[in-house]
């Protein structure tokens, strides 16, 4: 198997500086490794033949590390090893995307991955063993080899099963996390914005996995990044596309709104104005204000979009703004209690009615909570007079909060 190399290069270790040319050099072999198999497939037809063959052969899945207790017998040894052989491993994967490298392969292997991810041999686990902490050394089959892959999975998504749909999800939050770099990562999320974007309306099933794996890098950190890593922040540069997607939201589901607007408010809610100059901080600070909110930056957009469509006559529009209103509500609720819960640990708080009651009226006059009610508060005098279907629907979401809960995840609720 590939070494388990560190994002930079590194040990893991304690940094040795033996120990870090020693890995660089080992990255850098299997990284020759990996091209020159590409090369070869990619000129013999003969060995692509005898692959696609091999793994079309075998019907089962299993991790690296399967061990098998070979008995002495001759006859009985022979059996296990043909055993053996019948499990696909991690460098069934990486092989398969050597192969996939070279244009005339890869509608072959394309074809092959969904086949085997609908019979269930091909596994989100499987996937793991095989790129988990390897984005370096397989780094030259980012584009377009790994990335052709997942997004012929989830473009599937509407005619294979749901095992194909959970691979193709699995395999886009493996790349965005294993290859780091901002380029690779724009890619990733350039990729899932066309899969919303071409699939609203249309096919329902894209979307909803295209948008699940946002949610899934939020909810997950760093998974397979060797180091602990705030999803959302690792989003967060990447905002102006997930804002892009608001273009749709006459075309999405109810559900699909709600788990847009959670998402752009779990990258875009703590982005702050450091990069910008006073004067254009003040600006949006001034533009938002009227909403009941403070800051700027990335968010003003969707504050935009939430109090036009709260403005309209029309219901079907202004169920967005309210649904946004209350997407908002619960993410900066959330966020809170966070913040609270952190404070009581370092205080190191005893769990007690009166100091839970304490911390509640404390936390009453915080800006936080302050927004929040403003907000709900103008988007509640758009929806006057009271008892309309409007103000129902309001009220209705903002006492269900299971509803967000159930369609977006841990994070999200």
């Amino acid at each position: 198997p590939l070494s388990r190399g560190s994002r930079n290069g590194g040990s893991s270790g304690n940094g040795d500086g033996n120990d870090k040319d020693a890995n660089k050099t080992t990255i850098d072999t299997e990284t020759l490794m990996i091209e020159s198999l590409s090369r070869g497939f990619a000129h013999r037809a003969d060995l692509t033949s005898a692959l696609l063959k091999a793994i079309k052969g075998t019907h089962h899945s299993t991790g690296p590390h399967s061990q098998y207790n070979y008995p002495h017998s001759s006859q009985a040894l022979i059996a296990a090893q043909q055993q053996q052989q019948q499990h696909h491993s991690p460098a069934d994967i990486w092989l398969l995307a050597c192969c996939a490298t070279a244009p005339h392969n890869l509608p072959k292997v394309k074809t092959l991955f969904r086949t085997k991810a609908n019979n269930g041999f091909f596994t989100p686990q499987l996937l793991r063993d095989a790129l988990i902490g390897n984005g370096m050394a397989l780094r030259s089959l980012f584009h377009p080899s790994l990335m052709e892959l997942a997004d012929g999975l989830l473009r599937s998504s509407n005619v294979e099963g749901s095992s194909t749909v959970e691979l193709g999800v699995t395999l886009y939050q493996l790349l965005f996390h294993e290859f780091w770099e901002p380029m690779q990562r724009q890619e990733v999320v350039g990729s899932l914005v066309t899969h919303v974007g071409s699939g609203v309306g249309v096919k329902v099933k894209e979307v909803d996995a295209a948008m699940r794996v946002f949610s899934n890098i939020i909810d997950n950190g760093g998974i397979g990044s060797g180091k602990k890593e705030d999803g959302a922040a690792a989003l967060r540069p990447f905002a102006p596309f997930l804002i892009s997607l608001l273009e749709h939201l006459h075309h999405m589901t109810t559900a699909q709104v709600r788990r847009l607007f959670l998402l752009l408010f779990a990258v875009c809610g703590e982005w702050n104005d450091e990069k910008d100059d006073d004067d254009m901080a003040a600006a949006a600070s001034a533009a938002s204000s009227s909403f009941g909110r403070t800051g700027g930056g990335a968010c003003d957009d969707v504050y935009i979009v939430i109090k036009k469509h709260l403005s309209l006559s029309s219901f079907a529009k202004k169920k967005i703004g309210i649904i946004g209103t209350v997407a908002y509500a619960v993410s900066r609720s959330s966020k809170l209690l966070e913040q609270q819960s952190s404070t009581d640990n370092e205080k190191n708080m005893v769990d007690t009615e009166e100091t839970r009651l304490g911390t509640a009226s404390t936390a009453l006059p915080s800006p936080e909570v302050h927004d929040v009610m403003e907000m709900i508060d103008a988007a509640y005098s758009q929806c006057q007079p009271s008892g309309t279907t409007s103000s129902g629907l309001l009220i209705s979401n903002l006492s269900s909060r299971h509803t967000i809960s159930s369609s977006m995840g841990s994070a999200f609720s």
